[in-house]
């Protein structure tokens, strides 16, 4: 997906969906295997997935895609964590 294409819900729901993923992973390594992080763990991905495969045209697009909504959803979770800290501070 071209980033200039991307609105804001879509750059809002990656978040929300790499929030669940890191959640949900963080809770497999503490908790171990079970159904209900593993269900998170699917849900966030397949979340993060629809839109890309979506817009996507061929398949290494759609990869492509997936893995770019996934660090995108985590440096948006940065970004503004060290907006509200420059805030904070500045």
């Amino acid at each position: 997906m071209d980033k200039s294409n991307r609105s804001l819900t879509i750059r809002l729901f990656n978040s929300v969906c790499a929030i669940a993923l890191i959640v949900s992973v963080v809770y497999l390594v503490i908790a171990g295997l079970e159904l209900m992080a593993v269900s998170f763990v699917v849900v966030s991905l397949g979340a993060l997935a629809v839109p890309v495969i979506v817009a996507g045209a061929n398949v290494l697009e759609v990869f492509v895609g997936i893995f770019e909504a996934i660090v995108e959803g985590f440096l948006t979770i940065v970004e503004a964590i060290a907006s509200a800290l420059g805030g904070l501070f500045g």
